[in-house]
């Protein structure tokens, strides 16, 4: 609601609202958490990301966990909190999600000052959204991002272009102007 709108006070309200019904929902109280973000509301924002990535993990609590770990320069807690979703709810997330985590991941291990470290994330990340790409097409406009920041990551700038491209070209702005490039 508040990317299509920029009304952060009733995407707010809403969220509140639905909180209200369903208080462990883990993709409301991360679209709770990026509003605060969005506002630069750190703080306020923590416990609800916290809450977020207790529950089985999503694309919204991945990205909440994820911003939230690069807006308070705390990429070991966000590392951790990465951690604990893979151990915790590996069994039942999807491929796509796992592999999503490994780059978010590997992105927060760079950041912290350990490329070393990062680099066997960014190499299983590749292959792995390599293969879900061949088995999953249709799920390009999600994959494509990811994958050129890995390769980008592993200094494989050729392919990462090629990449970019395939995103842009798997969903333009002129079908979807709120995710699309």
């Amino acid at each position: 609601l508040y990317a299509v709108t920029n009304d952060f006070a009733a995407a707010s309200q809403v969220l509140d609202d639905g909180l209200n019904l369903f208080p462990d929902n883990t993709d409301l109280l991360s679209e709770k958490a990026r509003v605060h973000q969005a506002f630069g509301e750190v703080t306020q924002a923590d416990p609800l990301v916290k809450a977020a990535a207790q529950g089985v993990p999503s694309g919204p609590s991945i990205a909440a966990v994820f911003l939230q770990a690069r807006m308070s320069r705390q990429f070991d807690v966000g590392i951790g909190r990465f951690e604990d979703m893979l151990r915790v709810s590996s069994a039942q997330l999807p491929e796509r999600d796992k592999l999503f985590i490994k780059v978010a991941t590997a992105e927060l291990q760079k950041l912290a000052g350990n490329p070393e470290s990062s680099r066997p994330n960014f190499l299983a990340a590749r292959d792995g959204l390599l293969s879900l790409l061949k088995t999953q097409p249709e799920n390009a406009p999600l994959i494509n991002p990811r994958l050129s920041l890995a390769y980008v990551e592993l200094g494989e700038i050729k392919e990462a272009l090629a990449a970019a491209d395939r995103a842009v070209q798997s969903l333009p702005t002129s079908k979807d102007a709120i995710s699309g490039p």
